[in-house]
């Protein structure tokens, strides 16, 4: 494999893995969102 092409498949590990570490906070806000304000803190601790 040349120099380029493990140069781009890093760059897309590195992206897909942000990707996913943003899916967490992502979900828990959308989950938020749908409770009422009351309860919404014990929703983002779960």
């Amino acid at each position: 494999m040349n120099e380029i092409g493990l140069s781009l498949d890093t760059v897309w590990m590195l992206l897909a893995a942000m990707l996913v570490f943003w899916m967490q906070p992502g979900f828990a806000l959308c989950e938020a969102g749908f409770t009422r304000s009351k309860n919404t803190a014990n929703i983002l601790m779960k």
